[in-house]
This record gives C-alpha cells, sequence and structure tokens, in this order.
C-alpha cells in the first residue's frame, strides 16, 4: 500500500498513526496495518524512519502486535479528548506503563547540529514505538486540549493548527467535500418540496 497525503491529516505522528484503523465500528471496517511491511511503508512515509531503517527485528510478530496494542492505547486516550471528555483512568494508567519502557531507552544525539531525542535501538518497530509513543506524550503535556478535535463525516482524529482552531474536518477534498454536498442536496431537496 502506498501512503500519501490523505493519510498524514493528523498534525502529529501519534494522531496519524491512530487513524490507520476504523475506531468507530468494532470490529474496525479497515485496518491500514496488515503486516509489518505495511507498516513499516507507513513509517517511512510518515518520516518516522529512513529508508535505511528498515531492517527487519528479531521479534517483528511480538513487535508488531505490541505497536498495535500501542495505538489502541493512545486511540483511548485521544478520543475522548477529541469529544471534550476525560479518558479513563485506567487507560491513562496503561499508556504510563508504556511510556515509561519507551522512556528508559531514549537518548540524544546530535543531528546536523541539533540536539535530538530518540529511542536507543536500532530495531525499525522499537523506533516507530518510541516515536509514536513520545509523541503521544507530548501532545498530552502540552494540555491543548482543545485543538485536538475529531472529523464529523469519517471520525479521524486531527490537531487544529488552523488559524481560528474551527477546523471541521479530517480534509476538505475528502470529508469537507462530502459534507458540503450533502447539505446542498438537502437545502435543494428542501427548496423543491417546499416550492411545489
Amino acid at each position: 500500500m502506498k501512503f500519501g497525503p490523505p493519510y498524514f491529516i493528523g498534525g502529529l505522528v501519534c494522531i496519524d498513526f491512530c487513524n490507520t484503523t476504523d475506531h468507530l465500528h468494532s470490529p474496525p471496517m479497515y485496518d491500514y496495518f496488515k503486516d509489518y511491511g505495511t507498516l513499516l511503508d507507513w513509517a517511512k512515509a510518515a518520516g518516522v524512519l529512513s529508508k535505511n531503517n528498515a531492517s527487519s527485528p528479531a521479534s517483528k510478530n511480538r513487535s508488531f502486535a505490541d505497536l498495535l496494542t500501542a495505538r489502541d492505547q493512545i486511540l483511548r486516550l485521544l478520543w475522548p479528548i477529541s469529544r471534550g471528555e476525560k479518558p479513563a483512568k485506567t487507560d491513562l494508567a496503561a499508556f504510563n506503563r508504556r511510556l515509561q519502557k519507551v522512556s528508559s531507552g531514549l537518548r540524544l544525539s546530535v543531528v546536523k547540529g541539533r540536539y535530538v531525542m530518540s529511542g536507543s535501538s536500532d530495531d525499525p518497530l522499537e523506533r516507530i514505538h518510541t516515536a509514536v509513543v513520545r509523541s503521544a506524550a507530548d501532545l498530552l503535556v502540552s494540555g491543548q486540549f482543545a485543538r485536538i478535535r475529531h472529523c464529523g463525516e469519517c471520525g479521524w482524529i486531527f490537531y487544529d493548527n488552523s488559524r481560528n482552531h474551527l477546523r471541521r474536518w479530517c480534509t476538505m477534498k475528502i470529508c469537507g467535500n462530502r459534507a458540503k454536498a450533502r447539505r446542498h442536496y438537502q437545502r435543494v431537496k428542501k427548496s423543491r418540496i417546499g416550492g411545489s
């Protein structure tokens, strides 16, 4: 699968990671991570991994399943926040255990003259895990909860960095046009019924 622009509308890596599955239906109607390869493709397209980081880890099946669990944990935190609610304490506790595990492997390095914090592992799945969990933790610590929103059409979560903070859809090209077309259709239908 080729990951491109419609898949990266969240504004933050943790949100784009969450938007790779359908969190509105149980069971999910889609999950873009079919296997280890699609996860690596996403991570490269998201800028989490470079082309050189795509080696196969020794325990990829366990690590792949753990990353899917991390995605579900982050979703359980961000989805209620996007609706103006607080996440469950048990979900926060589960995420804190994951954060603690990830934090023990962090290191500082200099890249192009700047200090960068990253995971110490060369394992690509560990690097993805670290990037996603840190992104979620940074977002939650920022306190910018009013900017964590969800699309009224598809349910994808996004960080509203628009100028006036009134973004309503994941993307205008897809869901925004769909919503506007539906409203237009309803107005035309109503005027025809009322004008007959």
